[in-house]
Order: structure tokens, then sequence, then C-alpha cells
């Protein structure tokens, strides 16, 4: 009996249904076009709905469909099955009937229930349940069967991931579906989560168990590909016959920041046993005058083959072919991207507006296949260079942007004749930005995935984070192994790295490493740069010769140790062009002016390494060749480089600023003053950056020069002199063949300062060492210690005796006891102390103690934490300023180590604001303030005091220092031209005083975007006689150097540039764990509507703010993905413990919040044990 008959003697009948002519659009199945006859739409037809999108992260695809039968006269629906498929990378899939509903329309021409279900629960059975249905839940699940099926209907306004059928769990959620079907039985679907996001497993090969042929992805009918490739003729409702024959009409939009018009166009191939999909865009219309408009013949296209013929054929569906940008990709999870992209394109044309090409290409992760850039042509090479931090003041993604830091990257581009491309490149840096106030990130990464894959070697300048802060996070994903690691890890798609920088370098990036808990065998390869030297790179897969790079280490003045490197590229056995790079730099005045410290100062600048030209070449070269390095068809043509000089990349921070800038001899001399003159009774607590090596000179010699002991309170300081320890403080001062330790320096300060000459004395000292070893009881040495005085009448003598035994006693403790002794029995016989020198210490030794107890005015501290900013707030001066530090803790928690009082010292910040800190840094002092004690803090060339005492004093010194004063609003002095922490940038003589060394061709501004200071730069060097670029080169374009063909032709090129790209990071650090953390990071793409990239054509037609842009997550790719998916978890931020906690007994000292993360090593480790574990 037919549905649409009345069943006379049913209670059926009788109930008030819904109105059969309504009850479709009830359901989201009405009609909204006009019927056409010709192709039989306005008879009874089955309805069909399908709609797909692909997880870009796994591959992994939802595929929501619905199929319906209506009356041919009223149009109701008399039945409906909708069915949720997920279908994994592996080829598992599962299908779930989402709804199945029979109905029939009653007497009263009502539309009434007949079966009902819902996720294979009964809802409800005419036949059992009789006419007592439950309208509400009724009217529930027409609401959520509306909601899903018009998901799949266009138009598709906004944003697509909202008409996703990865949101059928929320939508179901939402209109209160768990309520009909019971709160015992959780609805759930594989593949997605309640929220709308994709919840599907990472798997990187195909599971061989899977049903499907294992080595091709396969849908299982010809509509579940169409519904994957976007293809509108899966819907019934809306699209007729005549759409089957293609996908609509080109659409047109006009990229307005440079007028161009763009055509995208969508083909479609239907065949029996093939579907084949392709997009692409070009200019049209009328050209435009200096705008190279280009167009992109394929941004995507797929095609699927049937895996069977005849009658068959609508079934299984391979996809065969997957092509991104012209390139054809194999990877299955790669082409399942390239499916995504086409799905999302093909949407983009139903709703009728040209496709938002970019944003899809990011969001499915796959933007990277498009050149932001056009390759060289066919048998041509091109050296291509950008720039990805280090020259913007703009923020563009998440307040993220500033002239801080570098990331170069140096490409090598051939172009064989056959079309295919080649690339070879290196890095200079890989710094961060540091995270606005506020931010939810903690650092801004350059975003280097791109070209990951085309270099193997990064070169470090030196040590700062905004120079070296990026490469954590590479690491921990897994990206910059080294080659070892991909050879064991059998993925040929990744290329080891090697890091090169000096020993100080490699062992704090190896701290970092290691206190980020990043396993080693992650590590990249590190080679150490020692004096003058070259590193060779080839291309690794046609071993063309690509770059020398001329290296000297160590020997370009900045706060930290800094390498200078020139590198050569290569254009067959023609030298392309040859830079020099000096990372942050400043010359220091000392060197052509004198100092006036007492203790010599060491000439790090090598003169001679900078004033050779690039046909130094030609030697090393020739070097090559003997030892079988090199062809003879390799050899550089000398033409091309002798005469030649190198196009110099110059540190501009300030060079506004006229003269030379200060340096840390200026700042020393300061800091001695002010201990000296105002508190030589009050211990020394120096807050001090731990990366600038020539800080921690400094304060050693300000240690020696006072007369104070030297410690150092904070992890990464500790570590800091951990590795001085090892390496040496300053290799051109003090001889370390023999010792490399903190105190060989303080001693050799200490012997400089008081003229001690063991060489040139007629004492003879071993004798007299001997001598003080063979008394063994305390009494008789005390006794030798006289005889000695009495002896030595002459005081330079007697220290230089006295000193030496000092010096042979290597333990801190002993050596202390000793010199106490010594400087007792100094004041007992002469009736004035001798102080005999600085003894440097560890903090939580008992000696530490000893000597603030004994005479804390000759105690030096340094401790971390110089900014005040969140990351921050577990260093030592913070945790000092609220009550946490070592020398003011509660003593419930914890044993204090050094208790002080406001009266017992004086602080000192030794290091200035970084730009953007300036806030956070104020507030920190103001907290350190109220705490009474005076505070200096360092301030551009001079410094600001808070609770300051002895006035006329401090005026007295500033005058001598030819310094000036003023007070602020809030009655702090002010002091001028009298630097306690000096800039590492160089002024303006600095920069020339370089140029003049070099004597380059060309020279460009760097670390630098003020527009004024860039004018003030290229007038000056064009009455020089210098070339420059004539404008600054910004982050993210790309350019290169002709050299031209005689010395002076050469020229810069700027040939587009790249969307701006950033791998945003938050680090997530427990407060209790002194070593350890972990590092969460996504990618952000920002589409500026600046124009000027070949991918023009992409944006056309983009909503993009004029003033904000528009910023596009991405997946930041890892090589261990699992274990990232599986690690999620307990990835999530630690609580922090509130100051009030301090406040409360600890029974374990420890105080771990609810999400603390778990850590491989053990909470006690000490810092012996993590230092063995560096092979320190």
């Amino acid at each position: 009996m037919s549905k649409t008959e009345t069943q006379n003697g049913t209670e059926i009948d009788a109930v008030q249904g819904w109105k059969a002519t309504e009850h479709a659009a009830m359901l989201g199945l009405d009609r909204r076009l006009q019927a056409d006859k010709s192709s039989g739409t306005d008879k009874n037809t089955n309805i069909h709905l399908a709609k797909v999108d692909i997880d870009y992260a796994t591959g992994g695809l939802v595929h929501l469909a619905t199929t319906a039968k209506t009356d041919k006269k009223t149009g109701a629906i008399l039945s409906l099955d909708m069915q949720f498929t997920n279908q994994q990378l592996t080829g598992n899939r599962t299908t779930q009937h989402v709804f199945e509903i029979e109905n029939r329309i009653n007497k009263n021409g009502d539309v009434v229930p007949d079966k009902i279900y819902c996720l294979g629960l009964r809802v409800y059975n005419a036949e059992n349940d009789g006419p007592d249905f439950n309208v509400q839940h009724l009217n529930n699940i027409h609401q959520a069967i509306q909601d899903l099926n018009n998901s799949m209907r266009p138009p598709f306004i906004g944003n697509q991931d909202e008409y996703s059928p990865k949101n059928i769990l929320r939508i179901l959620l939402k209109n209160h579906i768990d309520d009909i079907i019971g709160e015992d039985l959780a609805i759930k679907f594989e593949g997605i989560d309640e929220k709308g996001n994709f919840d599907f497993e990472y798997r990187d090969v195909f599971n061989k168990k899977a049903a499907n042929d294992n080595k091709k992805i396969t849908l299982p009918s010809r509509d579940f590909a169409l519904a994957a490739a976007g293809d509108p003729s899966v819907n019934t409702l809306d699209f007729t016959a005549a759409d089957e024959k293609s996908l609509g009409k080109p659409r047109y939009a006009t990229h307005t920041p440079s007028g161009v018009l763009y055509k995208a166009e969508q083909i479609r191939k239907k065949l029996k046993t093939k579907l084949l999909f392709h997009s692409s865009l070009s200019p049209v219309g009328p050209s435009i005058p200096g705008i190279d408009a280009q167009g992109v013949p394929s941004v995507v296209s797929v095609e699927f083959r049937s895996a069977h013929n005849g009658e068959q054929a609508g079934k299984d569906q391979h996809l065969k072919a997957a092509n991104l940008f012209g390139k054809n990709v194999q990877n299955p999870l790669e082409q399942m991207r390239a499916l995504r992209l086409q799905n999302r394109i093909n949407h983009d044309h139903t709703n009728g507006h040209y496709p938002h090409y970019m944003t899809h290409s990011i969001e499915a992760d796959v933007h990277d296949y498009a050149y932001d850039i056009a390759p060289p042509a066919k048998g041509e090479t091109r050296i291509d260079i950008i720039r990805k931090l280090g020259n913007d003041s703009v923020k563009r993604i998440a307040g993220f942007g500033d002239m801080l830091g570098d990331n170069t990257t140096y490409m090598h581009t051939k172009t064989d004749k056959d079309g295919t491309v080649h690339k070879q490149g290196l890095m200079i840096d890989l710094g961060l930005s540091f995270a606005p106030k506020n931010s939810e990130y903690s650092a801004g990464i350059p975003d280097i995935t791109k070209d990951i894959g085309h270099f193997d070697d990064l070169f470090l300048t030196h040590h700062h984070a905004d120079h070296v802060g990026g490469l954590l996070v590479y690491v921990d994903a897994g990206l910059f192994g080294s080659p070892e690691y991909y050879e064991r890890a059998d993925k040929g798609e990744y290329r080891g790295k090697t890091f090169h920088g000096t020993n100080k370098q490699i062992f704090r990036a190896q701290y970092d490493l290691q206190r980020n808990n990043i396993a080693k065998e992650k590590w990249p390869k590190f080679n150490e740069l020692k004096g003058n030297g070259w590193v060779h790179i080839r291309n690794k897969h046609t071993n063309e010769l690509c770059f020398s790079v001329s290296y000297s280490a160590g020997t370009v003045p900045h706060t930290a140790r800094t390498n200078g490197f020139g590198v050569i590229a290569y254009n067959g056995n023609k030298m392309a062009f040859a830079t020099m790079k000096l990372g942050d730099n400043r010359y220091g005045r000392h060197i052509l002016e004198g100092h006036k410290s007492p203790i010599p100062a060491a000439d790090v600048v090598d003169n001679e390494w900078l004033s050779q030209k690039p046909e130094a070449i030609l030697e090393e070269q020739q070097r090559m060749l003997e030892a079988g390095e090199i062809t003879q068809e390799e050899m550089l043509d000398p033409e091309s480089v002798i005469g030649r000089s190198w196009i110099l990349e110059i540190d501009g921070t300030n060079y506004r600023k006229p003269g030379f800038a200060r340096t840390e001899l200026d700042a020393e001399e300061n800091e001695v003053l002010i201990k000296n003159t105002l508190h030589p009774d009050k211990a020394a607590m120096v807050s001090m950056m731990s990366t600038t090596d020539a800080g921690f000179e400094r304060e050693l010699r300000v240690a020696v020069r006072t007369n104070s002991h030297f410690s150092l309170a904070g992890a990464n300081l500790e570590y800091a002199g951990t590795i001085m320890n090892k390496t040496g403080v300053n290799a051109e001062l003090v001889d370390i063949s023999e010792t490399k330790e903190v105190q060989a320096y303080m001693d050799w300060a200490y012997r400089e300062l008081h003229n001690i000459d063991y060489d040139n004395s007629h004492c003879n000292f071993e004798d007299i060492y001997d001598g003080y070893k063979n008394c063994k009881k305390r009494e008789s040495r005390e006794d030798y210690i006289k005889s000695l005085i009495d002896k030595h009448s002459d005081e330079n003598e007697l220290r230089s005796v006295l000193f030496y035994i000092l010096e042979q006693n290597k333990a801190s403790n002993h050596r202390y006891t000793t010199q106490l002794m010594f400087e007792d029995i100094t004041e007992q016989k002469l009736g004035k102390k001798m102080l005999l020198g600085s003894i440097y210490v560890g903090r939580d030794a008992q000696t530490y103690k000893d000597m603030f107890k004994h005479d804390k005015g000759r105690v030096r501290t340094g401790l971390t934490g110089t900014q005040g900013t969140e990351t921050e707030k577990e260093a030592a001066t913070p945790k000092h300023f609220t009550g946490r530090g070592i020398y003011n803790a509660n003593q419930k928690n914890r044993k204090a180590a050094v208790p002080l009082k406001a009266g017992d010292y004086f602080w000192t910040f030794a290091q200035g604001a970084i730009p953007g800190n300036e806030n956070e840094r104020y507030e920190l002092e103001k907290k350190g303030s109220e705490l009474g004690f005076p505070i200096y803090s360092a301030y551009g060339e001079g410094f600001k005091v808070y609770n300051a005492v002895d006035v006329d004093k401090l005026y007295t010194i500033i005058e001598q220092q030819n310094g000036y004063s003023e007070y602020d609003m809030e009655g702090n002095l002010i002091v001028s031209n009298m630097p306690i922490y000096p800039s590492g940038h160089g002024h303006k003589l600095d920069t020339q005083t370089f140029i003049k060394i070099v004597q380059p061709e060309m020279v460009t501004i760097n670390h630098n975007a003020d527009l004024e200071t860039i004018n003030d730069f290229v007038s000056d060097l064009r009455d020089m006689g210098i070339k420059t670029p004539g404008e600054q080169i910004k982050n993210s374009h790309y350019f290169t150097f002709d050299m031209g063909d005689n010395h002076g032709d050469v020229s810069c090129i700027r040939m587009g540039r790249a969307l701006t790209s950033i791998i945003l990071a938050t680090e997530v650090r427990p407060w209790n764990i002194q070593y350890g953390g972990y590092t969460l990071a996504k990618r952000a793409v920002a589409l500026d509507g600046e124009g000027g990239v070949v991918s023009d054509g992409l944006m056309a037609g983009e909503d993009i703010d004029p003033d904000n842009g528009k910023t596009i997550f991405s997946h930041f790719g890892s090589l261990d993905r699992e274990r990232e998916e599986h690690d999620s978890e307990k990835r999530e931020p630690a609580q922090r413990r509130s100051d009030a906690d301090i406040e409360e007994p600890q029974e374990d000292k420890r105080y771990k919040g609810p999400n603390m993360p778990k850590r491989d090593i053990q909470d006690n480790e000490g810092f012996n044990n993590f230092l063995e574990g560096l092979g320190l």
C-alpha cells in the first residue's frame, strides 16, 4: 500500500502532523531553483546531497550525504537516509547512519512519522508506539536535519568551515539530540570532536591491513569522489542536468593594490571511468605599464580513475594523480591536501565568486608549492637572498615585527634546460621576535618552512636570542636534526643540518636544547669555528659548487662575541657576487683612542680579515685543487674576482647617533666609581644578561678593581659561567692553553692591575711556595707569612709573593680561608690590610655565605632578570623583588642562602631595556625601589637612580665623567653621558670606520627600519663615493646582486616579495622546574595586501583589511607528528605559583599546578647532573 494512501481504522490517520507542502522546507530539502522541465526536475525524483571536508594535517576526510524520496504531488519527504562517513589516510573507513526516517501522509493531508531512527536507535515506530510521538523530539530532529542539509547546499557565505561535515556532532548537540537518544549513550563520530574540529590520529604510512589498494587513495564511489572534489553536480536539488557539462563560467576579480584584473577558470572532465578537475588563473585585459602580472597555469589539479569497468565503473575510485602549482605530488598526505584545495576552490566557484586561492592554499598547508618569485629561465642560474627578520617596523602578525635580529637565506637556484629546478642554500642566523605584552605567544620565529629542505648549513654571527632563538623550535619539531638523525629515521625528504659557530656559541645552543628537554638525537651537527677559515657548500643532488663562506671567528666587537662571514656565490666558474656580513657590531673607539682602565683591553677586531678582498678565494681554491677537493673546471675565472670588493651588510641600529658608541670600558669605569665612591661597604647586586660575553667580562673586571669576590645567581648566568670556565673568558688576553677558568681571568686582571710580573722578578716563587706548603699547621703558616712580610719590604714585591701562593690554591673555600688569614696578618704587621684579589665562587656554596658574613662590601653578584617580562618571572631579580629570592625567602618555604637587609646592598641594572620591554622594565624597577635600597638602572648612555644616597658625591663623579643630570617627574635622578651599560650597536663613526677598512663596492644597512636613518645613511655613503641599494631592503623581499663587469658596477636587483609568515611559539615552563619546558608552535601567514608577488592573482578578490591585513593559521609541521599528537595533552600550560603562595608552608617545597606537564628527568635533578648531560 502506498504511503500516500490513507489507512482506515488506524489512529495515526486522525492525528495532527506537519503540513505536507511545507515539510521539505522543514528538513532543508525544499527546491530553491525554478524547475527545469527539460531535465525532468518537476517529476517525482530522488534527492541526493553530499559534502566532504578534508583534514589537511592528517589526510583524513569526512563525508556527509542525504538521500531522500519526495511525494510528487506535495513535495513532502517520504523517506530520508543521512549517512556520515570518515576515512583515514590509511584507507580505513567507517559509515554511520545518522538519521533514517519514513513518513506517511494521513487523511488530513499532514505528514506524520512512520519510523524514525537516530544513530541506529529507534526513536519512534508507529506500529509499536501508536500515535503518541514526542513532538518536541521530532521538531528537534527536523531542525538538526535542516541544519545539516543546509550545510551541504550553497551559498556558502563566509568561512567555509561553518558548512563542513565536521560540524555534525556540534549540530546534533546544539539541537539536543543527545537528550533524545538517552544520556547514557554518548554520541561519537570518529575523526571529529564536539567543537567541530578534526580529531583524526596521524599515520604517516599506509596501513597494510586496509581494505583498499594500499598504494592508492581510494574513495568508495563516483559520487563520493565528486563530493570530495567539491563538484556541485552531486547536489540534485540545486543543480540541473545542464550543470553536468561544466563547473560554470569563469570568475573575475581585481587585485586592487596593483589594479590587475584576473580570470579564474575551472575545468572538469567527466568520463565513464575518469574524473579530472583543473584550476587556473590568468591576468586579462589591457596590460599596465611597470607591472609584470603573471598567471598561474595550474593552481591545482586532481584526477580519479575507476577501479572497475562496465556497470561497476561507478564504484571504487582511485586518486590517480594530483598536481600543486605545476608540481606532481606523490605523497598521499600531500595528495589529500591537493584534493582539499580543489574542494574549496570548487565551492567558491559554485558560490559565484572568484576563488580565495591563497586562503585555501595556506589552510591546506600547500602554499609553499607556489613560487614567491619565478625560478630563473631554462639554462640559467640565480642567487636569491631574502631576510625574514631585522628590517621592518610593521607588526603584521599578532603584534610581531620589528627591526631586531636577523635571518638571512642565500639560495642558489638553477634551472636545467629541461626545466628541472635545483636549489641549494645557506642560512645566516635564525633569531626570534619578542612577544608583545599580554600576548598569548612567547615569541615569533622566522618561517623557514619553505626553504628548510633546500639548505644544510646555519651560520651563527652571535648568540643573542634575536639571532639564534628560533633554532629551538625547529629542533624541537624534528626539522633540524643532524644528517645521521634523518638516516636513522629513514626520512629521505629531510636533510641534516649543521650548526656553524664558536665553542661558546655551540655550548649555549646545546644548553638551550638541553634545558628544554629536547632529545639529543634531534640536535643538529655542530661545527666549531676557530680563527679564520672557509666552508664550502655544494648542491647535495648535483654536486655543483654553490657557495664558499669565509669566516673570522669571534673577532667582530659587540656585547656578544660575533663572527664575520664573507659569502662568495658561484654561477658556474664565475663569481656571481660576494657579500660580507658582520652581524651586530660596533668598532670600539678605545681601539683608536685608548682607555682609562688600568687593566688592558682586548683588540678583538681582525682588521686583516676585514680588509681582505674576495680574491682570497683564489688562493683557497688552489689549496682545494691540490687537496683534490675541486676540479680544474670548477676553478673560478680570475677575471670575475680580481679587482672586485665586497658588498658589505652593516648594522645600522644607531647610525644616526654621532661619534663612536660607548664601550664596555666606559661602563666599567663608571661602575667602579659608583661602587668605590658611593657604596664601599655594601654588597653589589647586578642584574645582567647571560648572553653578553663582553658584559660578563666587564663585571669580572669591575669586581677585581673594587676588590670584590664574584658569584652568579640564576640558571642562565650560572651556565654562562660554566661555559666561560670551559672556553675561557677572553682568549686574546689570557693564555688558555693551560687553564680556561674564570678564576684564571680574574687572577690575570689582578696581576695586571698591580703590575705583578712573575717572570721578571728576582724572587724564586716556586721555592717560596714550597716553603709555605711544608708548613703543616696553621700557626706555622702564619709565622711563615709574617717572615715573608719582614723579608719583602717592597709593597709590590710582597703583594706578588702572597698572591702567587694564593693562586696555587684552586679550591675557592680553601683559597678564601687562606686569603683572609693573609690579609689579617698584613693588617697586623703593616697597619693596613693588603687586599689580595677576587675569588669566583658558586652562590650555593658555604664560602659565598661566609663572604657576606665577613665583609659584605666585598661581594659582587650577577643575577638573571633584566627586562621584567613574563618569560623572566622566575629569574633571580624579579624573584628577589617579590620576596621569593635566595636572599629574602620565607623561612617556612625554603632555606635562605644569604639573608640580606635593605641597608646591606645596592642594585645595578647593567643592561638596558630591549625595545618593546620598556614598560615591563619600569614596573620591575618600581617594584625593587619599594624595598628601599639604591638602584642604578641603565638607560641609553646613562642611568636612572632610585633611592639615591650621598647625592653630593654622586654629583661629583657625574661631573668627573663629563655627565649631566636632571630629575624626572617622580623625583628620580636621570644621569646622561655616563653609561653603565654600552650598546652593542655602533654609532656613525663606528660604521664609517668599518667601511673604510673593508672598502666595499656597495653597502646595505640592516637592523633598521627608520626612514630618516636610512636617508641619512644613503646620503653619507653617496658623499663617500660608495653605492647603496638606494633604499632599505625590507623583510620578506627577494633580492640579488649583479656585480657588472668592472669595480663599482654592482647593482642591487629587487625581484619581488614573499608573503609575511611567522611561526608563533608558546613556551610552557613549569615554574618549579629550573631546567625544563616545552614549546608549542603554529604557523601564521599574513595577507597584507601590498602586492608585488607572483601570487598576486591568488589574492585577488580577498577581503583584506587595508590596515591590519588578514592572518591565516596553518600547520607547523613536525617530523614526529605521531608523538606530537600523543603529547598534546601534557603540553597544556602549567599553573604558575602566585605571590600569595610564598607565605604558605609547602611540605615538599614544590607547588605543582593541576596541569603540570610531566618530564623525562626528575624534578630534583641537580645542576651538576644537568651539566654532566652536556658532557661538561
